[in-house]
């Protein structure tokens, strides 16, 4: 049996297909399937058991859902350490153990609150930057203790939202601008006589007066350093 894969898709199951590939990959009789997805992963918890204590996990596993409450009030009280800095750490770890096994697409909760403030949440957008394009990681802004019972939870949530909205108009602002300048890059170059200098991104920084012309001419001379 093969599989004939176009542009990052499924085109073609069958035996002996004539298509070419550019690369050919051997399953040895192993089993073929799509990723993997993990639909509830508390992302900001893993790898945190010895630091919460080993109380909370016996009632969780103990006296019904009367227990399970104790646990949930034990680990919000050891939220008050939560900070980016170590959570980024375990949360990397998961996500290269995720990419191994297949796990490349994970809804993870962050908890949201007056202990946790805003450390997990930043920790899962900084990931979910770093992993972009081999983890797809959907951050939910999660408020354990509640919104109603817990003083501040619901503006901590807000503002959760709002960063996530900043750092999608700006993801969708870089893309604009990246785009932009691909089509100065290729105005100028399609002239001989048209000199450009760039940056590290990209970014036309320096023209000579042919390329000047050309881009003033299509509007584009005020994103040209004078």
């Amino acid at each position: 049996m093969e599989i004939g894969i176009r542009g990052g898709k499924i085109a073609d199951i069958g035996t002996g297909l004539s298509a070419d590939a550019a690369q050919t990959i051997d399953a040895k009789g192993c089993l073929v399937t799509e990723s993997f997805v993990n639909g509830h992963l508390h992302l900001d918890k893993v790898f945190t058991l010895e630091m919460a204590g080993q109380a909370a996990l016996g009632e969780y596993h103990s006296g019904g859902m009367g227990g399970a409450m104790t646990a949930i009030e034990r680990a919000a009280d050891f939220k008050s350490c939560y900070d980016e800095s170590w959570i980024i750490e375990n949360v990397r770890k998961v996500c290269q153990s995720a990419l191994k096994y297949g796990n490349t697409h994970i809804r993870a909760f962050a908890d949201v609150d007056s202990k946790a403030r805003l450390e997990g949440v930043k920790a899962l957008l900084k990931a979910r930057e770093e992993f972009k394009g081999r983890v797809e990681l959907q951050v939910v802004a999660f408020p354990q203790d509640g919104v109603i019972r817990e003083p501040g939870a619901e503006e901590l949530v807000r503002q959760a939202a709002e960063t996530v909205t900043s750092q999608l108009r700006e993801r969708e602002r870089i893309r604009e601008l990246a785009i932009k300048n691909q089509y100065m890059r290729a105005l100028v170059e399609s002239d001989s006589r048209g000199i450009v200098t760039v940056d590290q991104t990209g970014r036309i920084v320096e023209a000579n007066s042919t390329a000047r012309k050309l881009l003033k001419l299509h509007g584009f001379m005020q994103t040209v350093e004078e």
